[in-house]
């Protein structure tokens, strides 16, 4: 519910936004809460449904996620430009609202009975603000560098140095200070769970950064309007959610999972390579070839990060 709130107050603030500072505490806004909506989406799956059958359930959620993902830039192409760019924030109040209705009423969990005072006493708070500033500190100069600010300029460096650092106080803290850390550097130790980590990382990273410069290259190198930029996105993200989807039944099914991880990352590696012949003289059937075959390997990868690190070391 408190992830649901920051959400809808996020969306709410960027809807109404008149200036790139608003916007921007907005978008925060919304990243705390959808981040929080992420992950304790996983951890409901994990506490309810037995190990055998996650792949299933994992693979409807990653599933669901690409639907959003194929919708979406079709719908905030269309709204930037029939519109206008704030119903992008505005068309999510009716959906949070309804869940904030339903997840009450159909959400019923077996929890132990604590005040509020011990489970604010439990939350690592120095360790939340420690991690928080520095990897903001740490990703604000990174988009700024070549940007706004040379790379070597100071106001890039010192929030850069501060972030590194900070991050390097943070784990110091969690492994030797905290009672109630908010990372137990403990699963580290185990090299499937790291590896896992590792993984999920780089999936991410080139996920979303093909997710943001493609309708770049669309609007800026090929000249589309928002919506065509949206449409065009289709290829890499329609095969996501059915690949997605039978690489967890088929996990589900027999137990194994190494042949999506080996398979997922070739078809990921591949897709992503053939992307360097994109140019200004690329046909639309030749980026339309170019684009379908990364999401196969993107499908089969998605449900992969929440199995993989239950499982015994590599």
């Amino acid at each position: 519910m408190v992830a649901l709130v920051f959400f809808l107050v996020g969306a709410i603030v960027a809807a109404t936004a008149n200036g790139f500072g608003p916007l921007l505490v907005g978008r925060s806004l919304q990243g705390v809460g959808g981040g929080g909506l992420n992950a304790l989406t996983e951890i409901l799956v994990t506490d309810l449904v037995p190990l055998r059958q996650r792949g299933q359930w994992f693979g409807i959620i990653s599933a669901m996620w690409s639907i959003g993902s194929v919708t979406s830039p079709i719908v905030g192409g269309a709204f930037a430009q029939a519109v206008s760019w704030r119903w992008i924030f505005w068309i999510n109040l009716p959906f949070v609202g309804l869940a904030l209705v339903l997840v009450p009423l159909t959400l019923v969990l077996a929890f132990r009975v604590s005040s509020l005072a011990d489970k604010l006493r439990q939350v690592d708070w120095i360790g939340s603000v420690l991690f928080i500033g520095s990897t903001t500190s740490f990703l604000i100069p990174i988009t700024w560098g070549g940007v706004s600010y040379a790379w070597d300029s100071w106001r890039v460096l010192a929030p850069l140095i501060i972030g590194i650092v900070g991050l390097a106080v943070f784990v110091v803290f969690e492994e030797y200070v905290a009672k109630e850390p908010l990372i137990r550097l403990d699963v580290f130790k185990n090299r499937t769970a790291a590896a896992s980590y590792f993984e999920t990382t780089l999936h991410g990273m080139i996920l979303w950064c093909i997710l943001y410069y493609m309708p770049l290259y669309y609007e800026a190198v090929k000249g589309e309007t928002p919506i065509i930029a949206g449409i065009s996105l289709f290829p890499a993200t329609f095969t996501v959610a059915p690949a997605a989807m039978v690489t967890g039944i088929v996990i589900s099914k027999s137990g194994r999972y190494r042949w999506a991880i080996w398979s997922g990352w070739a078809l990921t590696t591949l897709g992503t390579g053939i992307l360097y012949l994109l140019d200004v003289n690329t046909t639309r059937v030749q980026w339309v070839f170019l684009q379908s075959r990364k999401p196969f390997g993107n499908g089969r990868s998605l449900p992969l990060k929440w199995l993989s690190r239950f499982k015994q070391p590599l």
